[in-house]
């Protein structure tokens, strides 16, 4: 049986221990009066993504695929494309100088979003001709305002410039959009068209982020500051509302029927057997419970999907002293 301690995380740990650190500065240096500081500054940040690229990633190097590209590459045009692993925003933060070494800073993010749009097209040749398929896909994670406490230890600190270290939690609202459209036309004639999208998220996401800082004053009261974070986040349980449409028309284009259908449920990531082109890929998407594993699409591992945001940022900013 594990120790509940060898269960958490490397960044909360550095978090409680600088605050321990700065309960313990503070009852040595009594007389020291509270100072506040105020920072603007621009963040790079990297992303992991995680499952939803690689769903992508296994969908668009399925073998069959592959074999076309290489052999009849006649037969397929396009790719989808990952989502983008970087984006830039804003953010401020307020810092409370609780002693010489330790300060407390709340950190507002501006929203940032992450998306892109791509499509594929392919053929399958049998003894009729050949169904063409078109499937186009738009991905979108969008993140509102983000709200971030931070705890700061300063390992260096002089007239000139200041080296610390920092960690804390943050609350970091994600959702995933998605838009989906088929368009396949068969050797015969006639034609489908299908579309669904889906809009999720996780209730009160939290995450965590420990890093370094550097400063270098430029008078008394403005310093530049530049810090580099680590980020934990990863989400799962995403949840929300899904819907969608298909079409059918006849060879002469008149419309067979028309199908609708919405609800609410989970995302989760599994592996399925695609039967049209005889292989098997990883997929996610939206059950109102848990898929059932075998079925006609032989359906396997089946689990929650996670929305990773792990990674890094970089920050490069101002800090001015205000009292």
């Amino acid at each position: 049986m594990k120790s509940p301690v060898s269960e958490l995380r490397p960044i909360p740990v550095v978090f409680i221990c600088l605050m321990c650190l700065g309960v313990l500065h503070m009852s040595a240096q009594e007389r020291y009066k509270p100072a506040f500081s105020f920072s603007l500054f621009g963040e790079t940040s990297r992303f992991a993504i995680g499952d939803l690229n690689k769903a992508i990633d296994s969908y668009n190097h399925n073998s069959y695929f592959e074999y076309l590209r290489s052999s009849q590459p006649d037969l397929i045009s396009g790719s989808l494309d990952p989502l983008p692993h970087a984006s830039t925003n804003l953010g401020m933060e307020l810092r409370c100088h609780l002693s010489g070494r330790i300060a407390l800073g709340v950190t507002l993010m501006a929203p940032y979003h992450l998306s892109n749009y791509s499509t594929i097209t392919y053929a399958v040749v049998g003894g009729a001709g050949a169904q063409i398929t078109s499937r186009s896909d738009r991905n979108t994670i969008k993140a509102g305002f983000s709200l971030l406490l931070t705890a700061h230890y300063s390992l260096i600190r002089n007239a000139i410039f200041g080296l610390s270290v920092h960690a804390g939690v943050a609350y970091r609202p994600a959702h995933h959009k998605l838009t989906r459209e088929y368009d396949i036309q068969y050797p015969l004639g006639g034609r489908s068209l299908a579309n669904w999208s889906w809009d999720l998220s996780r209730s009160f996401p939290i995450g965590f982020h420990s890093g370094l800082g550097f400063s270098a004053r430029l008078s008394r009261k403005l310093a530049l500051i530049v810090e580099a974070t680590v980020r934990v986040m990863d989400i799962g349980h995403l949840t929300g509302r899904y819907r969608g449409t298909s079409s059918s028309f006849d060879p002469e284009g008149n419309l067979d029927f028309t199908n609708s259908y919405y609800g609410s449920g989970t995302l989760y990531y599994f592996s399925i057997f695609d039967d049209l082109i005889g292989t098997r890929y990883e997929t996610v998407s939206v059950y109102e419970s848990r898929p059932s594993e075998g079925g006609i699409d032989w359906i396997s591992d089946v689990r929650n999907a996670n929305l990773n945001l792990n990674g890094y940022s970089i920050r490069l900013g101002v800090m001015v002293n205000l009292f």
